[in-house]
């Protein structure tokens, strides 16, 4: 009764053996079931974006040189004004009274200097016979000179007294009414030029050969993305910031719905030629690097890459391997699938 349980025993044991050893050989011919693409080589577009603000190109502060009332305000903000056109004007009353007074101090130096004139010999009817060291004389003994300086200062007083565009373009940051008291020096608006406008945004130093002088960006209002308008980089400023950001400007033309100051959303491709192109889902991690892998007659080969740039799902890459447009690359199912191993394609 011993040996004939030994016998089953030892029997049991050569089946289960046998059982086992069927299963890993089914398990060896099992292959994963993949998705492929096509490689592709060729025009990768890199999208770009950042956040800018729109400047002014061209604008100017325009303030009073006397502390004098307001007369009029001929301007509100947000006008578009001609070059000259008169924004505000001062009370000048006070200005013309002195430009009698010094038209009157004038005349009565001319006399004086007549009379220094005769007192050295010599007719005042007849000036242009007076010796020039005569005539510096008797203007500066006369006061003639200063009487002369003090009008034409009198003169310019006046002129500025009326503010006035320097160029064309719209009013903003209008701060002035009607008799209130200008302060000399203080800005009463800002004319901001309607030619043309500018749009500064920050690049990183890692993205810096994306964009050169001449490169045409995409420019979109932040608050409305109502339009998109065209602005080309006129300058990259050659400082890195302590962030690692650098300035770019770059030309925008005016438009009535663009403002000083007005946050927008710049953006643009950097096309990169003749680059390989794969999905972004073929890409795997192992042993820490990055692979592909692609089919060849039902098997998998592995191939080291490194990502270059990526977008919208899809990546460029650099293999050391010889990849080209024919090859295909397992695009999913690829989880558990090594080097050399058996795939299926899926139909």
């Amino acid at each position: 009764m011993k040996i004939k349980t030994m016998i089953i025993a030892a029997a049991v044991t050569v089946m289960t053996a046998c059982s086992n050893g069927n299963k890993a050989d089914n398990s060896d011919n099992t292959a994963d079931t993949v998705t492929v693409e096509a490689l592709k080589r060729g025009t990768f577009d890199e999208p770009f974006m950042a956040k800018g603000k729109v400047k002014a190109s061209k604008y100017a502060d325009v303030a009073f040189e006397q502390a004098l009332p307001v007369k009029a305000v001929y301007v509100h903000n947000g006008q578009t004004v001609a070059k000259g056109q008169r924004i505000a004007e001062l009370e000048v009353f006070k200005l013309q009274n002195a430009i009698d007074q010094a038209k009157k101090n004038v005349e009565q130096a001319r006399l004086n200097m007549q009379d220094v004139i005769i007192s050295q010999g010599y007719d005042p009817d007849h000036i242009n016979s007076v010796p020039a060291n005569i005539r510096q004389l008797a203007e500066v003994k006369s006061g003639y000179s200063l009487a002369i300086s003090q009008l034409e200062a009198a003169r310019h007083e006046i002129s500025v007294g009326t503010a006035t565009a320097p160029f064309a373009g719209v009013i903003a940051n209008l701060n002035i009414q009607h008799q209130t008291i200008a302060q000399p020096g203080v800005a009463i608006c800002r004319v901001i030029s309607t030619d043309e406008m500018e749009v500064e945004f920050k690049v990183m130093e890692a993205d810096l050969a994306m964009i050169k002088t001449g490169t045409e960006v995409n420019v979109t209002p932040t608050a409305t993305k109502a339009n998109t308008y065209i602005a080309k980089v006129m300058d990259i400023n050659p400082l890195v910031e302590e962030n690692g950001s650098v300035s770019v400007r770059a030309k925008l033309k005016a438009d009535k719905n663009l403002f000083d100051g007005m946050n927008v959303e710049v953006s643009f491709n950097r096309h990169l030629d003749n680059v390989t192109i794969v999905p972004k889902a073929a890409i795997m991690i192992r042993n820490g690097h990055h692979v592909v892998f692609s089919f060849n007659n039902g098997i998998a080969k592995q191939h080291n890459v490194s990502i270059r740039n990526e977008a919208k799902g899809l990546c460029v890459v650099e293999t050391d391997d010889n990849l080209d447009n024919k090859t295909l690359i397992i695009t999913s199912g690829h989880e558990t699938v090594t080097d050399g191993g058996r795939v299926v394609k899926k139909n």
